[in-house]
């Protein structure tokens, strides 16, 4: 028996348990969640009456129990389910399945049912409760129900608490740490009314501290049962100690907990020291490794724990968090380090982008500057990019002071321009329509979505339908019903899904709130299309060219082959928004013929209303002459971009087609700096492809609305820039603004697409340097622009052909941050980026200086950024103006 626990008994004079027992009263302390019924009726029970319990159990209690635990988070019904599973389970393994780990989980322990549930754990034969706890323990959780591991600790820790079993790693330990945190949450200084009480931690089944009143880190570990053992479980378990990093507030720093508890001899030092280096082995999160940085820190470590340890030390250097080369730095340069491994340190913190191990290497190495070791180490800090940093080192070596010409000398070689090609965009290549072709087509829609992808699976579905009606229906039937093909975000197959099965083809009829405009439009065209299968042998909206554009002569032979199937409404105005310029003079390719208009019914929101008797060569030719579509540029103002109406060249009963009136409707996506939220149909990057699918002249539009949409700080902005370069309309002001905050992205490959955008552009010939710059300068006054972010990126595009572009934006940038009384961070950065590229631009023309460039330069400041400009005015030479 599990010591401290209670033992099962019946009490003095009960009756057998079935006479006595009200199993209506049972059943309703279960579906109300009354646990504490249902915990004392539990330990009431003798032998024989366990027996009938488990076999009620097993009849209707357990999925009772469940079902209730399964309508809610709350705790009561949980508790009684982990009771009755407990109890009445007849082996460890049934009591842990039945537990349902990680799909319900206790959150909060404010009326201490976990001790009770405790209790009744203690209450089995210990083989039997050590077998349930290993079961338990040994449940891998995954996503949101990794946070139900604090549970199973609480619930599992009395069989470890006393005695020496083993501390599991793994969920037992993850468990604990989130019991830790949990109680920073709870103590007064960070939850002052009290009202969210975290699990206890129970020690022989009572808990292991009070809560409501001042709690410290160092009680709660003092209070923790093992706790030697319980912080080795911890850290040896990937990614445990980032609960730690959670935890805020006086009393809750892990380092001053650390030194607390190992100077009153409660933790084990060379214990805790040895399994933490062991830990910072794995490749932890960062939040996991500032944790584990706190706990050597308050363990002390130093020179003598390096020097017993120097080979595993030198061998984490490179690959920990900065956090954790702090104090390791500090300790191997407090142990004295020999030569060769002063230079293999050394080596690695100079590589490394952290500036307060580097300032702390050369400020040691300072000191001993005249041994071979710190010559050799200063000599390459002296060579590093930052100059203030370099300085420092080439005073310690006695070098030439800063300001001199630096080992990093611009590469001349820079190009200038890339060659402009201009825009040209591929033919499309529609599937084949057969079963083979949408097999291809599914395989194709499963990879990634193309602005083409919904006009061509309509066209395929059009052309199939037209050979062999019923083949079509068999093909589309055979996928199963579950595939993610058919019920994707795509527009077309779920619907021809649903067309093929005999079900109904109106997909927007079940939205509370109507999808975005495009969309809407795009699916009112699915829905006429689907309606006219098998009499359609082509569709006149389909894309000639991979950017979703018609040509001239492909919507005209079109129209001369539509005879008496006509052109539906819907599927006219796609050919006409997707339908490249044209003169005044192709208005008569249109001339000589007629083309009808579908006599059938098209569905308008909650209404079916014939379509107009109009002559679709007509409007082709009335559209042509009136311009076509018009260009959509975003319009930025000093706190605003917004949209602004555009007039369709259409007939007006074309014109109130589901979706148009939206589509082309005034809007403002920024007022004042807030976004409009209610106004943002674009988000990821199959939404930009999408939109650009019905109208892919309007590029301004879909570049302006992606940024609001998704925000400067997603990955899919970036990653949606390639349907902007690949599309037909010219990037206005919208793209441009895009473009220039994509370039101060916080993720570096993001940076790298918004650099390869630019390319694209610019290679099209329909990059605008000074828009491009405007767009720059606004970024940087809206605080939208991170300087050393925007430097990465241009130093980039210099080197790929860019600078011609991305020169006048730059400089313009660093003239805006050297007027500010106090140059914003990156300043140096973007500076250093610029004096690379100056013999190039030099070779081109005259680069003029600026007052604020030359005064800073002047100065006597000894900043980085002063230093940086000092060697841009210096590269500028005596022939700056």
């Amino acid at each position: 028996m599990l010591a401290g626990m209670p033992r099962r008994h019946a009490p003095s004079g009960s009756t057998p348990y079935a006479v006595r027992v009200d199993r209506a009263a049972i059943e309703q302390a279960i579906e109300l969640s009354r646990w504490r019924e249902v915990v004392e009726w539990l330990g009431a029970l003798d032998d024989a009456g366990l027996d009938e319990a488990k076999r009620w159990y097993r009849g209707t209690l357990r999925a009772a129990a469940q079902h209730v635990s399964e309508r809610t988070w709350s705790e009561s019904p949980r508790l009684v389910q982990l009771a009755l599973a407990l109890a009445l389970s007849e082996t460890p393994d049934e009591a842990s399945r039945n537990g349902t780990w990680g799909r319900r989980f206790v959150w909060t322990d404010p009326e201490g049912g976990m001790p009770r549930l405790g209790a009744l754990l203690g209450a089995r034969d210990p083989a039997w409760a050590s077998a349930f706890a290993a079961l338990a323990t040994a449940t891998v959780l995954r996503g949101e129900s990794a946070r139900a591991a604090a549970e199973i600790t609480a619930v599992t820790l009395p069989v470890y608490a006393d005695g020496d079993a083993p501390i599991p790693t793994g969920t037992f330990a993850l468990g604990w740490t989130q019991l830790v945190s949990m109680a920073a949450v709870a103590s007064p200084p960070q939850n002052g009314d009290g009202r969210w009480i975290p699990l206890r931690i129970p020690r022989a089944g009572a808990a292991a501290h009070a809560y409501g009143v001042p709690t410290t880190l160092a009680e709660v570990l003092r209070a923790t049962p093992r706790l030697d053992d319980m912080l080795a479980a911890a850290l040896a378990t990937p990614d445990a100690l980032a609960e730690f990093s959670t935890m805020r507030g006086a009393g809750w720093d892990v380092g001053a907990a650390v030194k607390e508890l190992v100077a009153s001899g409660e933790l084990d030092r060379e214990r805790v020291v040895d399994g933490t280096l062991a830990a910072l082995t794995r490749a932890d999160r960062p939040t996991a490794q500032r944790a584990m940085a706190a706990i050597l820190r308050g363990a002390a470590f130093g020179g003598a724990d390096v020097r017993a340890r120097l080979a595993l030390v030198s061998h984490l250097m490179p690959s920990v968090h900065g956090s954790v080369t702090a104090v390791l730095l500090a300790a191997v340069l407090d142990a004295e380090p020999d030569e060769a491994t002063l230079v293999d340190v050394g080596a690695v913190i100079l590589a490394r982008p952290e500036k307060a191990q580097k300032n702390l290497l050369v400020a040691w190495l300072s000191r001993r500057a005249e041994t071979p070791g710190a010559q050799t180490l200063l000599a390459m800090a002296a060579g590093a990019d930052d100059t203030a940093f370099a300085a420092k080192a080439r005073a310690a070596l006695d070098a030439p002071a800063a300001g001199e010409a630096r080992g990093d000398a611009p590469d001349p070689g820079l190009p200038w321009a890339l060659p402009v090609e201009g825009y040209r965009s591929h033919a499309a290549e529609p599937w084949s329509p057969d079963a083979a072709g949408m097999d291809a087509a599914r395989s194709d829609e499963a990879v990634g979505v193309r602005v083409t992808t919904n006009a061509l699976l309509l066209d395929q579905a059009v052309r199939f339908g037209y050979r062999d009606l019923s083949r079509l229906r068999d093909v589309v039937r055979s996928v199963a019903s579950d595939s993610g093909m058919w019920w994707s975000s795509n527009r077309v197959l779920p619907m021809l899904r649903r067309w093929a099965e005999g079900g109904s083809t109106t997909r927007t009829r079940t939205h509370t709130t109507p999808p975005p405009a495009h969309e809407l439009f795009t699916d009112r065209l699915v829905e006429e299309t689907l309606s006219r299968l098998g009499e359609l042998s082509e569709l006149v909206s389909t894309p000639s060219r991979a950017d979703g554009t018609v040509t001239l002569d492909d919507l005209a032979d079109r129209l001369r082959r539509a005879g008496r199937a006509g052109v539906g409404p819907y599927e006219l105005v796609q050919a006409l928004l997707r339908l490249e310029p044209g003169a005044p003079r192709d208005a008569a390719r249109f001339e000589g013929f007629s083309a009808p208009m579908w006599s059938g019914q098209v569905r308008r929101g909650w209404f079916d209303r014939r379509p107009p008797a109009m002559d679709a060569a007509t409007v082709v030719r009335d559209w042509i002459l009136a311009g076509g579509i018009p260009p959509r540029f975003a319009v930025i103002g000093p706190d605003s971009v917004r949209l602004a109406a555009v007039d369709l060249p259409l007939p007006t009963p074309l014109l109130a087609l589901d979706g148009l009136a939206e589509l082309c409707a005034a809007s403002t996506l920024v007022e004042g700096g807030a976004v409009r939220y209610a106004q943002r149909p674009l988000g990821q990057a199959d939404d930009v492809a999408r939109y650009l699918g019905v109208v892919p002249w309007w590029t301004d539009a879909a570049a302006a609305q992606l940024e609001v949409a998704e925000g400067l700080e997603s990955a899919f902005t970036a990653k949606a820039l390639t349907f902007l370069t690949n599309a037909a309309g010219d990037p206005g002001p919208g793209a441009h603004r895009l473009l220039a905050r994509s370039m101060s992205h916080p993720r570096p490959d993001s940076r790298l697409l918004a650099v390869e955008a630019t390319a694209g552009f610019a290679a099209q010939g329909r990059l605008s340097a000074s828009v491009l710059e405007d767009a720059a300068t606004t970024a940087l006054a809206e605080g939208a622009l991170s300087l050393t972010r925007f430097a990465d990126a241009c130093d980039n595009g210099f080197r790929v052909g860019l600078l011609a572009w991305l020169w006048p934006a730059a400089w313009a940038v660093a003239g805006e941050a050297l007027r500010r009384d106090r140059p914003p961070s990156g300043t140096a950065d973007l500076l250093r980026a610029l004096t690379r590229a100056v013999p190039v631009v030099r070779q081109h023309g005259e680069v003029p200086t600026t007052p604020e460039l030359d005064r800073l330069a002047a100065s006597r400041s000894s900043s980085k950024t002063a230093a940086e400009a000092r060697a841009l005015r210096a590269a500028l030479g005596e022939g700056a103006s």
